[in-house]
């Protein structure tokens, strides 16, 4: 239901033919603009916000439950249900993938992987990692293959592969160095460098991936972004003791936020495990602030939180039920 509300709201600001899943599949040629542009169409920061919200926080915790419940059912034999819960599943991955981005559709399966180890407790075998992890991989390399209208063959894919451990593994190293440079060659950023800190003190804040990208490389696109781990952006904003400092103020936030998820009850607990995992690769390519907030961290904890409670409710009513049955009888 939250899903389709959200896939309303985001066509209604932007008709489907303008989006970047239909791009990619039936105008390739169209569909690197189409992404950026269908992102740019939603006018309303609010809806800009919700959309982020859904593709980086709900969606994922939603679809761990949604595994979790598929699991249970496997055992009860209840495939009619099963067939159900994967239309739900299906349905919220063309959701995410409606700007055309290639990874978070990865990310939603990454977290069924992530649920059904922490539920089992499964034991790490390197080989059936690497398996999954090419298995995960595979979607971006595919959506990228219909993204640029290529013939797929199993030879073209495996060519993809290089490209896509190197976006993930060495891009955020390469665009830290060229954080670290400017600093170095420039002067440091300051609290600027961090808008929604800035804006609270008054001061006018500076999209500094936006800058970076802009002065390294020669791409058509304006309003690209040269993201990268909060360690090497927070050297170019404070120095080096302020990213010292920064990092330990980080490790602390990250174990308080870790400990509060302990209160959870079992089931949302896994789910939520499982989500968090996912959202914590943002801090790879993201500011500290932004991975806590807009990539989803944060709210991920919350959502599970009114989860957890709508559950013990329920669990509750049904209960008080079952004993006012019992009584009458």
């Amino acid at each position: 239901m939250v899903s389709l509300l959200v896939a309303f709201i985001y066509c209604f600001f932007v008709p489907f033919k303008s989006t970047g899943l239909y791009s990619m599949f039936f105008n390739p040629a169209t569909a690197t603009l189409a992404r950026e542009r269908s992102l740019k169409l939603l006018n309303s920061t609010l809806v800009k916000y919700v959309f982020s919200f859904f593709s980086n926080s709900m969606s994922i915790f939603f679809v761990a439950i949604l595994t979790l419940q598929m699991q249970n059912n496997m055992h009860k034999i209840s495939f009619s249900k099963n067939i159900i819960l994967c239309v739900f599943y299906l349905f919220c991955c063309s959701v995410v993938l409606l700007p055309g981005a290639r990874w978070p559709v990865a990310k939603l399966v990454l977290t069924s992987v992530f649920a059904i180890v922490i539920k089992k407790r499964l034991k790490f075998n390197f080989l059936l990692f690497f398996i999954a992890l090419l298995c995960i991989l595979s979607i971006p390399v595919l959506l990228s293959i219909l993204r640029e209208g290529k013939n797929f063959s199993f030879l073209l894919m495996f060519k993809y592969y290089p490209y896509i451990f190197r976006r993930i593994l060495v891009t955020p190293s390469q665009t830290g160095l060229w954080f670290v440079h400017y600093a170095q060659k420039f002067s440091f950023w300051g609290v600027a460098g961090i808008p929604k800190i800035a804006s609270l003190l008054g001061e006018k804040g500076v999209n500094v991936a936006n800058v970076i990208y802009l002065h390294y490389t020669n791409a058509p696109i304006a309003s690209g972004l040269a993201n990268t781990c909060h360690f090497f952006s927070y050297y170019s904003y404070f120095g080096l003791w302020g990213m010292i400092v920064f990092a330990i103020i980080s490790i602390i936030i990250l174990d308080l936020l870790f400990f509060s998820t302990t209160f959870l009850s079992k089931n949302t607990l896994v789910a939520c495990t499982a989500s968090l995992l996912v959202n914590s690769l943002s801090f790879i390519d993201a500011d500290f602030t932004t991975a806590l907030i807009s990539h989803g961290f944060i709210p991920t904890i919350l959502i599970s939180y009114i989860f957890d409670y709508i559950c013990k409710i329920k669990v509750k009513k049904a209960t008080n039920i079952s004993k006012q049955t019992i009584n009458t009888e």
